[in-house]
């Protein structure tokens, strides 16, 4: 059964009219690029004809350098293959341009980054019997990582207690691991990275960063600190009852507690977060 000759249809996401004035509306211009090996981009660009040779395209490194194209390979209609005259480092910035259209892409590292896997714990880790602190922190980009130790949140970077280089393994995790059981020591990072433009790394910006997977840490960007894993809470009383039971609520114990008519040394605690009458 055909639709009214005046009806409305949505096709592959975009409006379509069926009328004696049909028309399709031109989809929208987008480039993209992903590397995915050292000698390989993909790129897909939509709503407008691809270019062919390798003329039309302009490959660059984060400091606007030129890096010759040996070939553009069209892979689907939308979707093709840019193939640089020298290898890439995949980790490095990289843009691919089409200048005429005035269309610039970063590459993204995306597909690189999907298949990078380490089964390391990665953070702070206490072994078992105490006798060494084991630090990991997965940065595949960076050059060097330099671990900070302090005995207090809040010592002044001329107080640091020792600085101790990480290796890297070929997963891209960087560790190192200290004798003793430093449960309670607070640390911080320094990660040393390529200096283009478009990086972040401590060369260009001098900023310590805190460690993503630690157990505790001081506010969001403080400082984190060693803390001994313990054992999972016990079971619930009476079972775990059905998730359709089950009112989940998400509340920051800071921002929850700072009004309450608790005492200083209770703000921000759970005591004070779970006692009944407050109002």
């Amino acid at each position: 059964m055909s639709p009214p000759r005046s009806a409305t249809l949505l096709v592959a996401g975009l409006l379509a009219s069926t009328g004696a004035n049909a028309q399709v509306e031109e989809p929208e211009m987008r480039f993209q690029a992903e590397i995915h090996g050292p000698t390989a981009i993909r790129f897909t660009l939509i709503g407008v004809d691809r270019p062919s040779g390798t003329a039309a395209y302009r490959l660059t490194d984060g400091r606007d350098r030129e890096i010759p194209i040996a070939e553009v390979l069209p892979s689907t209609g939308t979707e093709s293959l840019a193939v640089p005259e020298l290898a890439l480092d995949p980790m490095r910035v990289h843009y691919l341009e089409l200048p005429a259209l005035g269309l610039r892409a970063l590459v993204r590292r995306d597909p690189i980054f999907r298949n990078i896997y380490s089964s390391k714990q990665l953070g702070a880790a206490v072994s078992d019997d105490g006798a060494q602190t084991t630090f990991r922190i997965f940065s595949p980009r960076a050059h060097a990582v330099r671990l900070h130790l302090y005995r207090h949140k809040d010592d002044a970077p001329g107080d640091v207690l020792r600085v101790v280089e990480l290796a890297k393994d070929d997963d891209g995790v960087w560790e190192a691991t200290e004798k003793g059981n430093l449960h309670g020591m607070w640390y911080d990072f320094a990660v040393f990275g390529p200096t283009d433009p478009g990086n972040w790394f401590y060369g260009t910006h001098p900023v310590h960063v805190s460690d993503p997977y630690a157990l505790v840490n001081d506010d969001a960007m403080g400082r984190s600190r060693v803390w001994r894993d313990g054992p999972p809470p016990p079971p619930v009383t009476g079972g775990r009852p059905r998730m359709e039971d089950v009112v989940a609520y998400e509340v920051h114990v800071q921002d929850f507690t700072d009004l309450l008519p608790v005492g200083d040394t209770e703000t921000g605690s759970l005591p004070a977060m779970a006692r009944a009458g407050l109002v």
